[in-house]
């Protein structure tokens, strides 16, 4: 006796194979095959550039970018205003510029290269991540402000000196 399936339980599952199947084969790290039976544990090929502030700003600051780059996600802070992060999806020369609330604009080229991460015998069955000649930071030497400067205070702890506001 065959079982017919309603269109309900069939959808579902095509749907729950699907997903099935997205899970193992869109994984972004993890386990990968060099192709030669090795089997590796890949790390995350995800690398990003983070700005970091002297003085966190009160409000998100706008992020402008041109080039092989695009914002990947931001950066909660508890203390400060949430910061854009940023990576390149291709190699090459990428123009960064953050605005703050006030108009300050801080502006930066970075130069993306292609790494490839090895897998047993395959040199690029990890994949491949486009890494800045910078590192992870963008150091931003901002203009310290009473508002900002007060945020700073709050967080050092008791009895530590803070130097002077320019």
């Amino acid at each position: 006796m065959a079982m017919a399936l309603t269109p309900g339980r069939g959808a579902v599952a095509v749907l729950s194979a699907m997903l099935l199947y997205g899970a193992f084969a869109w994984s972004g790290c993890g386990s990968s095959s060099s192709g030669d039976g090795d089997v590796c544990n890949c790390p995350c090929v995800c690398f990003f550039i983070v700005p970091r502030f002297q003085c966190p700003p009160a409000e998100t600051p706008t992020l402008s970018l041109s080039g092989p780059c695009m914002q990947n996600g931001t950066e909660n802070n508890p203390d400060a205003a949430s910061v854009a992060l940023f990576n390149a999806t291709d190699a090459g020369t990428c123009r960064a510029t953050l605005t703050l609330a006030d108009g300050e604009t801080y502006s930066n080229e970075f130069t993306f290269v292609p790494e490839w991460y090895a897998c047993g015998s395959n040199p690029h069955g990890c994949g491949e991540a486009f890494v800045s000649d910078a590192g992870t930071s963008w150091n931003i030497d901002n203009t310290c402000t009473s508002a900002n400067q007060a945020d700073a205070m709050s967080d050092a702890p008791s009895g530590d000196a803070l130097p002077d506001a320019p």
